[in-house]
């Protein structure tokens, strides 16, 4: 037989936060798993108005997060090449060796 120690330790540890928390959620997950199985066929449409909606809303937000990317791409393009731009001009005005220029003695083709 259980002492009464044995006992009141056991309810103690299950009504701690952790253990309350899963004996708590399972007890929901399978009355609610229950009720869904007695009115499935009644819960169908609801159901699928539900996942209607939900794949709506995540269409929009998928369309605006790429409408934001596309956007955020074209404002920052020139931003670089600009940034690009000074950095070689600056970097050929102190290295002049550095600088972009046509070879010498090298044929060149003219109309």
């Amino acid at each position: 037989m259980a002492s009464p120690d044995l006992v009141q330790q056991l309810v103690e540890v299950s009504l701690s936060p952790p253990w309350v928390f899963v004996i708590v959620g399972s007890l929901g997950f399978s009355c609610m798993s229950s009720l869904a199985t007695m009115f499935r066929e009644e819960l169908q449409p609801v159901t699928h108005a539900l996942l209607d909606v939900l794949a709506a809303a995540g269409r929009g937000m998928l369309a605006c997060s790429r409408g934001s990317v596309w956007c955020l791409h074209r404002l920052v393009y020139p931003i670089k090449e600009r940034a690009i731009g000074r950095y070689d001009a600056c970097d050929s005005w102190m290295f002049p060796y550095k600088a972009k220029q046509p070879g010498h003695n090298i044929p060149t083709f003219q109309f």
